[in-house]
């Protein structure tokens, strides 16, 4: 009991502590219609809002569950996260705009710096045998991406992804980050949500940040 204790009081200070973030998108491009997205996050823990179909979906991902919601049925889904997710979560930082961490991981490398809105930004570049795909992360200390494109070889299609906003250290409740308790879930384990899916549609929309479900 002690112990249990201990660790729920290290984990409400370390939630209390943790950096959180906000920033708007826009994504276009790629066959499919313009998509606005806002994202909160506090430390590991995620909040987003997009409208896909007149829905208003809200995706939470707090610890070992990924959540999927319908604000407009108040019904969704709770996957298990995956263990390799999970154990990515420290390295990881904050759970979106990770455009430039991925292309340096995948080899990719600053090529140049140009100006963008009334500053500049730093442009990292990588190609490969899928495609190109670069992004321009501000020259500020955060280094936070203001625009990222990407190339499929394959198909030719181009996206464009725009961050709109930003704000650092806003003020959210921990509850902020979880649905609203009135929402009916139906409950999925990773393998089992994996396996229905690749049969058809689950749940109120698709999974739109795979990483924080499945890990890179």
């Amino acid at each position: 009991m002690v112990r249990a204790a201990a660790l729920l009081l290290a984990f409400t200070a370390a939630a209390a502590s943790a950096q959180s973030w906000h920033a708007e998108r826009l994504t276009a491009g790629g066959g499919a219609p313009p998509r606005v997205e806002r994202l909160w996050s506090k430390g590991a823990w995620l909040r987003a809002e997009v409208t896909l179909g007149g829905h208003p979906i809200q995706t939470f991902v707090k610890g070992d569950r990924y959540v999927i919601v319908d604000a407009l049925t108040n019904k969704g889904i709770s996957i298990q996260r995956s263990a390799k997710s999970i154990a990515e979560d420290a390295k990881r930082g904050r759970p979106f705009a990770q455009e430039q961490r991925a292309i340096v991981a995948a080899g990719g490398e600053k090529v140049k710096t140009e100006g963008h809105g009334a500053g500049a930004c730093d442009l990292y570049r990588l190609t490969d045998q899928a495609g190109r795909r670069e992004v321009c992360v501000s020259t500020s200390e955060d280094k936070v991406p203001l625009v990222a494109r990407a190339w499929s070889r394959q198909s030719g299609a181009e996206t464009e992804l725009t961050y709109l906003a930003w704000a650092k250290e806003v003020p959210a409740d921990d509850a902020f980050f979880a649905p609203d308790p009135r929402v009916q879930l139906e409950s999925f384990t990773t393998d089992a949500y994996v396996a229905k899916a690749r049969e058809g549609a689950v749940g109120p929309a698709p999974v739109l940040y795979p990483e924080l479900l499945l890990g890179n």
